[in-house]
């Protein structure tokens, strides 16, 4: 198997970078929300959102590409966690 990622090509800085895109993401989506004048439910779903992709950034290790790929699944969990954030953020 052949694992092809961001976090393989830019080397020994992928962990770095990945952690700056995730960190833009949460930050483009707090600034979406914040615009949209969404409730208080979603201000905590994203730092739900924030921890859970922190964590993510600090358990990636190039050397165990097994790792990464569940990480990678783990992302599933991301776009659900977004999805009900986002709903709770209309109440």
């Amino acid at each position: 198997m052949v694992l092809k990622s961001t976090a393989i090509l830019f080397g020994r800085h992928g962990k770095t970078l990945i952690g700056l895109f995730y960190a833009l993401a949460v930050g483009a989506w707090s600034l979406g929300g914040w615009l949209l004048e969404m409730s208080p439910p979603y201000a905590i779903g994203m730092l739900v959102i924030a921890i859970h992709v922190a964590w993510q950034t600090r358990r990636i290790d190039l050397a165990r590409p097994e790792v990464n790929y569940r990480l990678f699944l783990a992302n599933i969990l991301t776009g659900v966690l977004l999805a009900c954030t986002a709903l709770s953020g209309t109440w």
